[in-house]
């Protein structure tokens, strides 16, 4: 490390940076090079920390890694326990997955086929009803082993009676589970909502940082996010808006179809009043007398029956 007020500090390990940044470290190394650091600003120096992706042509650090070089022939620091811990665990996991992947054919390698913890949940019951029904074994499906029976069938199936079966393969309680994949849709497609609206406010608030060159509050976070819920809000009311329209033309266009050709009945001054009236009712606002005078046209021209008739008179 070079201690001069001009020269500033070089490193290619950006790890060491993050680091000595970090509050949380344990590394007793660590922690010596923060206690030199605070000891030189102390003295009135000021260091600089910064990252190169090589260190040729810097002579101090180019000293520095010769150094390093020559320690390696004799180990003078005891090595970190965490260190040693973390690297025996990954190695050991590497062992226990590579065994686990030739377990093809135990029933738990389809359930869990890459080893990492479960996730569970706050309820001891929630737990205790997702690990049996992980590994299969219910009192429903294996009730017969403590009483020296024959394996249960499925009524409705004839199937052996399984956790997978009723799960999935079951027909008695597929409707319950078309019903719940329906709702594990909805709550994914929110989850996707929700998850869209952070990854919006992570491209709202850099704007906060560049203009107050500060981190936002709870409460400029709080705020945007209201905004956002707002504006989802009313893209939702739009979409309704718009759908009750196009319902409103899908009908007006059926009643259009529905006008064939033949003789008239009404009149054209007639038939502009009932639709000026049909429109009204509708809660539309009357149109334009070309519109009208067209749709008058192709209004005339229904073949009228003695029913139409008789409902027109009464």
């Amino acid at each position: 490390m070079c201690t001069k007020l001009e020269n500033p500090f070089y490193t290619l390990i950006l790890s060491l940076l993050e680091s000595l940044r970090s509050s949380s470290t344990r590394n007793p190394l660590i922690k010596e090079v923060k206690d030199f650091y605070r000891h030189l600003l102390s003295k009135g120096a000021r260091i600089l920390f910064s990252w190169v992706p090589s260190h040729v042509g810097i002579t101090g650090n180019e000293l520095a890694d010769k150094s390093a070089k020559s320690a390696t022939e004799f180990l003078t620091r005891p090595i970190v326990y965490a260190d040693v811990r973390s690297a025996v665990n990954q190695w050991c996991h590497c062992q226990w997955q590579e065994k686990w992947n030739m377990e093809t054919n135990n029933k738990l390698h389809v359930i869990k086929p890459v080893l990492s913890h479960w996730v569970t949940k706050l309820n001891r019951r929630c737990d205790v009803v997702l690990t049996k029904l992980r590994i299969g074994h219910t009192r429903l499906t294996h009730k017969y082993l403590l009483f020296a029976e024959s394996p249960p069938t499925c009524i409705h199936c004839r199937d052996i009676l399984t956790v997978k079966h009723i799960l999935t393969d079951c027909v008695a309680v597929n409707r319950c589970r078309v019903k719940k994949k329906k709702s594990n849709l909805r709550e994914r497609k929110r989850r996707d909502e929700i998850r869209d609206g952070f990854s919006e406010l992570r491209d709202v608030l850099p704007r906060f940082r560049k203009l107050k060159k500060v981190q936002p509050s709870s409460v400029e976070i709080l705020r945007e996010a209201q905004n956002f819920i707002r504006r989802q809000k009313s893209l939702q009311e739009l979409n309704e808006e718009t759908a009750s329209l196009e319902e409103e033309n899908r009908l007006l266009e059926n009643a259009s179809a529905l006008i064939g050709s033949g003789h008239g009945f009404f009149g054209i001054n007639c038939t502009k009043a009932i639709l000026h009236s049909f429109f009204l009712f509708i809660g539309q606002p009357c149109l334009s007398d070309d519109y009208i005078k067209s749709a008058s046209v192709s209004f005339c021209t229904i073949k009228w029956d003695e029913s139409i008739l008789d409902g027109c008179k009464r």
